[in-house]
């Protein structure tokens, strides 16, 4: 292993334990060989009267799964997305902020790559982190996107991507359906 890697946040450490992801949540891999990149993902929702803060989900895909799930959505969505996260104002937003987090091991997730804000100020936020065994990929660094952030990205879904990403989280999360608003469309965006 190099150890020139930025180690994987502690923040992206399973909420319940103090162990971080082992295996790919669609194909089961274990992802600690450090053959594969993978994506962490984690959704937090934020009580600030309270100080205090919940996960909403989570889980760690390979590339190879986040690929072949990415390519179920809809050529539409996906030609949307793209063009949002390649515009002017996201390139100028994330070059300022991974500027700040090559100060900081790799952490860009204190503000958001799309909008700007500050975590501080997000109920609702998502965090990612683009690993390869246990440390960040090289050349690759933590971010966050806003709950504002994720409002913005779900206008850009066709129906036909929402229903995938329903299917995704059933697939994989299980919910009832007295509980599947948790975890909606708007939530699961494959990057």
């Amino acid at each position: 292993m190099d150890h020139h890697l930025n180690p994987i946040p502690r923040l992206f450490f399973l909420n319940s334990a103090e162990n971080t992801f082992r295996k790919c949540i669609a194909c089961e891999r274990d992802l600690y060989l450090g053959d594969c990149d993978y994506v962490i993902e984690k959704a937090i929702r934020r009580f600030p009267e309270i100080d205090a803060s919940e996960v909403i989900f989570e889980y760690a895909i390979c590339t190879d799964c986040a690929g072949k799930a990415r390519q179920k959505l809809s050529e539409e969505s996906r030609q949307r997305i793209d063009e949002l996260l390649h515009s002017e104002k996201v390139k100028e937003n994330s070059l300022s902020i991974l500027a700040q987090a090559t100060l900081q091991n790799g952490d860009a997730t204190g503000i958001c790559m799309l909008t700007g804000n500050a975590i501080d100020d997000c109920e609702e936020y998502q965090i990612y982190a683009y690993c390869r065994g246990t440390s960040l990929s090289l050349n690759s660094n933590a971010f966050m996107l806003s709950g504002k952030a994720m409002e913005i990205i779900a206008e850009l879904l066709s129906e036909e991507t929402k229903d995938e990403l329903d299917r995704f989280r059933d697939t994989f999360f299980g919910l009832p359906p007295e509980l599947e608003d948790i975890i909606n469309s708007r939530d699961l965006i494959m990057l």
